[in-house]
C-alpha cells in the first residue's frame, strides 16, 4: 500500500514534485492522539492536559505488525489540487488482511450527536467523521490499483475513535447527567456500513481497538 500511495496515487493525478508519506510500523499496545487538535483545544478551550495520559485518544492492541500511515498529512499536501480531498480522516492502518481508517475526537459528548448553537443545527462529530472516512476511502479508490488492493482486504473498517471530556471549570454532575440522558452512551459493539464494503464502528477511550 505504501508503494501504491507514493507512486500510483501521484502518477494517477499527474502530480510533479516531491511529496512525503509519514508512516511507521507498530505492534503490541499503542496509543495515538491528534497533535493538531490537542494544540487547538489548549488554545481555544484553555484545557490543561497531561501529555502522557490526558492527550491519549485511541488505543490499539495487536499481536502482529500493523503499518500506520498519517493519511491526513498525505492529503494535506494536495490542497487545491485534483488529488486533494476535503474532510479527510486522520490515520490509515493496515496489515496483510485488514485495513482501517481512523478519525479521532476528544471533547464533550454533546457535540458527538446533532446539536444546536448560534449558527443553527449542527450535524455532530459522529456524522462528520463518517463523511471524512468515506471521503478518504472514495478518493483513494479513484486510483484503480488502490481500489483493487482494497477489495482484497478480508476485513475493512472505519473507526470513530472518541474520548469524552468535560471542559475545565464548566458543568456540574447534574448537567453531565442531563447530557447522558439526551445523548446516549456510544455503542461500541454495533456497526453500520460504509461504501466499498467497509464497516463503521465507534471505539470509546479507554477501550482498545483489537487488531
Amino acid at each position: 500500500m505504501i508503494d501504491l500511495l507514493q507512486n500510483d496515487y501521484i502518477a494517477h493525478f499527474g502530480l510533479t514534485g516531491s511529496y512525503t508519506l509519514v508512516h511507521h510500523t507498530v505492534q503490541g499496545s499503542v496509543v495515538f492522539h491528534d497533535e493538531i487538535a490537542c494544540e487547538d483545544c489548549k488554545n481555544r478551550e484553555k484545557q490543561q492536559c497531561d501529555a502522557a495520559t490526558d492527550e491519549q485518544n485511541f488505543k490499539l492492541s495487536s499481536n502482529s505488525e500493523v503499518e500506520v500511515v498519517n493519511i491526513e498529512q498525505f492529503f494535506n499536501q494536495f490542497d487545491g489540487k485534483r488529488a486533494g480531498v476535503s474532510g479527510r480522516c486522520d490515520l490509515m492502518l493496515y496489515s496483510n488482511n485488514k485495513i482501517a481508517f481512523v478519525d479521532m475526537y476528544c471533547g464533550q459528548q454533546k457535540f458527538v450527536y446533532p446539536y444546536a448553537n448560534q449558527k443553527g443545527l449542527q450535524e455532530g462529530k459522529l456524522a462528520k467523521v463518517r463523511k471524512q472516512i468515506t471521503n478518504t476511502i472514495d478518493k483513494l479508490c479513484e486510483v484503480p490499483s488502490i481500489r483493487m488492493k482494497m477489495l482484497f482486504y478480508r476485513k475493512k473498517v472505519g473507526v470513530f475513535a472518541c474520548r469524552k471530556k468535560q471542559p475545565m471549570g464548566e458543568g456540574t454532575p447534574d448537567e453531565e447527567n442531563m447530557q447522558v440522558f439526551f445523548h446516549p452512551t456510544l455503542e461500541t459493539k454495533a456497526f453500520t456500513l460504509l461504501a466499498n464494503g467497509f464497516e463503521f464502528i465507534t471505539v470509546e477511550y479507554p477501550d482498545e481497538f483489537i487488531w
